[in-house]
């Protein structure tokens, strides 16, 4: 049998009950009275029996400690798990702390700290942390934690209600944090996270994945290294609809010219950070009617700087015209990179990085790379030519060779497209003058770098024409319609063989059939 005392002074309730759903076929015996729940209150000794040896399989406990720190001094320090010698049954302990708005409450966490996970995850060890915030009457979700991880502290506005599950089997026998008193933080809860080496942390605004309160403030605090880089990506938000002010993220980083840094949601948000910063999300006054949700989950990456971060490459798309560079991880745009894969990163200038880059005609553009494994990327290219009328293009010859832009950057070239325009009157013709062309087909296979893959499409139907490569007797292609040609690349080989690319086109008179040799 188990005794459980509770003395008056610690405002310690604890209630067994059924686990839901569970058949009562065990039931708990107290002085000869056989009940399916039992409630120990303040000041209270009572003894009892379960009438089966597995009592885990069908109830759970629930013990809740009120701490009022508004009438009087709050028990700061060290939170203990009372009271010892509890049944082994899934047990959930809760602080219930009430607090004034005009004081801070820190919760501070031993290591290994905390890590934030989604509703409806449960963490490796089946212990988790749940954290809400009370101010007045309204109860706001800061998050479910498991351990393991780099939340350190979470400062809250008022009171909290701070719950801790256990297993029936955990060997757990300390809370793991204790509380302290702060000076108001004069916003919903700040949360500290402290990232010491190379790692990568997700974290979601309050109630996620239903909505920030309105207009409300908090932020995120990132203790880093100096000598390591920490890059931030948003992942999954929305917007509510806002009357007044606009919802916006903003960056405190020590050292920068233009403390706050404010950002929409939508935008693409500063990488490359060197050390420690601050991030705060800023809701709006939102439209009584139809109010929206503000919700955000977001990734924080930090990474060693790069051998070579300093090294920029410099991509001139200056003298090129309807031409598209997009740089990018292997497998994009139809694979979703794993949160937990190495991140690569492009960066068009120091702080603005991303997975993914388009650079576009006309300009120039100073790129590094924030990425230990250059092998992960990939370049695909697109150019567009057009012939209107061939009074103007007629004696045109125009190259469909690779940028020398492209080819010299330390990135594999995995496709080049050129989407050639023509109206009806027109033809297009391809030339490979010097390397000649060989059709790839079963029994003539291609064994080089790169090859071209040619498809004729008008608005109804579209023409496989086949795929070729250097190499053949072929000279000359002439197809009728608009017409897309693709270079793909195999292998390495294509730095050097790209030199001798000869590939041209021109528009001709039109012709009778859809493609002549």
């Amino acid at each position: 049998s188990f005794t459980i005392s509770l003395r008056t002074v610690d405002n310690i309730t604890v209630m067994i009950k059924l686990r839901p759903g569970v058949s009562p076929s065990c039931q708990i015996r107290v002085k000869n009275v056989i009940r399916s729940e039992l409630k120990i209150k303040p000041g209270e000794s009572v003894t009892f029996a379960f009438t089966c040896s597995t009592p885990e399989k069908y109830f759970v406990m629930e013990i809740q400690k009120n701490i009022d720190c508004v009438s009087g001094p709050c028990p700061f320090g060290d939170v203990h798990l009372y009271p010892l010698g509890l049944p082994r049954l899934n047990r959930t302990f809760i602080w219930d702390v009430k607090a004034s708005t005009k004081a801070g409450l820190e919760l501070k966490f031993s290591t290994p700290w905390l890590r934030q996970i989604e509703p409806g995850e449960t963490c490796p060890d089946f212990v988790s942390y749940n954290i809400n915030s009370c101010i007045d009457e309204a109860t706001v979700n800061i998050g479910t934690f498991c351990r393991n991880g780099s939340v350190s502290r979470v400062k809250l506005l008022g009171g909290v209600v701070m719950s801790l599950h256990l297993p029936w089997d955990s060997p757990l026998t300390t809370s793991g944090f204790n509380i302290a008193n702060r000076t108001s933080i004069k916003r919903l809860c700040i949360i500290e996270s402290i990232l010491n080496g190379e790692s990568s942390i997700t974290l979601m605004s309050p109630n996620y994945p239903l909505g920030f309160p309105e207009d409300e403030l908090m932020t995120w605090q990132f203790v880093v290294p100096s000598n390591m880089r920490a890059s931030v990506f948003f992942h999954n938000y929305s917007l509510s609809n806002c009357e007044r002010k606009e919802e916006r993220v903003e960056y405190y980083i020590p050292g920068s010219l233009s403390n706050p840094e404010v950002f929409k949601l939508s935008d693409s948000q500063p990488a490359n950070i060197a050390g420690s910063f601050n991030l705060s999300l800023q809701g709006c006054d939102q439209d009584v009617q139809n109010p929206g949700i503000l919700r955000l989950l977001f990734q924080v990456v930090v990474q060693h700087p790069q051998v070579d971060e300093n090294v920029t490459h410099l991509v001139d798309l200056s003298k090129e015209w309807n031409t598209t560079v997009t740089i990018h991880f292997e497998g994009w745009p139809s694979r979703i990179p794993l949160m937990s894969e190495p991140i690569c990163l492009i960066c068009k200038d120091p702080r603005t990085c991303d997975r993914v880059l388009t650079l576009v005609s006309g300009a120039v553009y100073k790129i590094s790379f924030l990425c230990k494994d250059l092998s992960r990327l990939r370049i695909t290219a697109e150019k567009g030519i057009s012939c209107v009328d061939l009074r103007w293009c007629q004696r045109k010859i125009y190259s469909l060779s690779v940028p020398k832009a492209i080819t010299q950057l330390p990135i594999r070239l995995h496709k080049f497209i050129w989407k050639l325009l023509a109206p009806d009157v027109i033809n297009i013709e391809i030339m490979s003058p010097s390397l000649k062309l060989q059709q790839h087909v079963p029994e003539q296979r291609c064994n080089t770098s790169y090859s071209y893959s040619v498809v004729s499409a008008t608005p109804e139907t579209e023409l496989n024409v086949g795929v070729f490569c250097p190499g053949g007797s072929i000279e000359k292609i002439q197809m009728r319609n608009n017409i897309t040609i693709s270079l793909k690349t195999f292998g390495r080989g294509f730095l050097n063989e790209s030199n001798h690319q000869d590939l041209k086109m021109s528009f001709v008179p039109h012709i009778k059939g859809k493609v002549v040799f």
